[in-house]
């Protein structure tokens, strides 16, 4: 629900879900005739929360900054052409999604129209532009395919920076606190979240502890990796707790140089206190509503 809380890509956090509700007074049945055969998305979109009030389109591409300070550059500067900062000169982006399965409304029209999707990074409200099919023969570099038929060139040449390397191999360690386990553990069991409950699209077929494991995961993907600037992070290090939305909860947490000792999880045992090393404690959940996070 909000930018805070929303995965840093989809892809780096496969358990997050989410859905996209799709117009039926603009859009009919056919148009998504076909689309469940494909397991994964594009989504193009429109950044819309970069706009601040009383700032016109045109205004907003004249301002957008010329340079991008990522995270994992630690204050040091690139063109926003190299990065995918959501503040650009066409606030425009797409994310790529696993579709779990596309709902039409019956022939009375009773019924959603939208795509369940996993991976995903959107937050709520956003405009989504268009939708097209992922086919990794010609939307992976490098991709193989074994079958005799197939004449496509095949290249394994791609090149990245090494700090866009070295970034996306940064994970803080994530742990629980018992109080944290438990709250969760209960919001689950009484349904109270929308994408991870029983009555979910993915978990009708799954028992309660899959579902709980799956919000955990969530959780913890999200949190472990982080899209905050240098300056940002350092703030995050000064204050004593720290709060993210993520689907109908409110996830307390805090961040340190050093493990804490009040988790129920081994997972600091296995960490090498390297220089630099942060470690994200959850240490409460409870149940929010859009006007509770704002």
């Amino acid at each position: 629900k909000l930018c805070v809380g929303t995965p840093r890509q989809g892809m780096l956090a496969p358990t997050s879900r989410g859905r996209i509700d799709l117009n039926p007074k603009l859009l009919n049945r056919d148009t998504v005739l076909g689309l469940e055969q494909y397991s994964h998305v594009w989504i193009v979109f429109a950044f819309h929360l970069n706009n601040k009030d009383g700032v016109s389109p045109n205004q907003m591409r004249q301002n957008y900054a010329s340079k991008i300070s990522p995270p994992a550059l630690n204050g040091a500067k690139v063109g926003v052409f190299s990065t995918r900062s959501p503040h650009r000169p066409n606030p425009i982006g797409f994310t790529l999604a696993r579709l779990e399965r596309v709902e039409i409304p019956n022939k009375t029209k009773q019924g959603r129209f939208c795509l369940h999707l996993c991976g995903l990074d959107l937050v709520d409200g956003t405009p989504v532009l268009d939708i097209k099919p992922y086919v990794p023969h010609y939307d992976s570099v490098g991709y193989k395919d074994v079958s005799p038929a197939s004449s496509l060139p095949i290249s394994d040449e791609v090149r990245i920076p090494n700090w866009v390397r070295t970034g996306l191999a940064k994970r803080r360690p994530v742990a629980f606190s018992h109080t944290a386990e438990e709250q969760l553990q209960e919001l689950v069991r009484m349904g109270r979240l929308q994408y991870y409950n029983q009555k979910s699209f993915v978990d009708r077929t799954t028992d309660g502890c899959e579902t709980m494991n799956l919000a955990r995961k969530c959780i913890i993907d999200v949190l472990s990796v982080d899209v905050r600037s240098a300056w940002q992070e350092r703030k995050l290090l000064e204050r004593a707790v720290s709060t993210q939305q993520i689907d109908n909860v409110l996830v307390y947490f805090s961040v340190s140089n050093t493990p804490s000792t009040n988790s129920n999880s081994s997972i600091f045992n296995d960490v090498d206190e390297t220089e630099g090393t942060e470690f994200v404690e959850i240490l409460k959940i409870q149940e929010t509503t859009w006007n509770d996070a704002k």
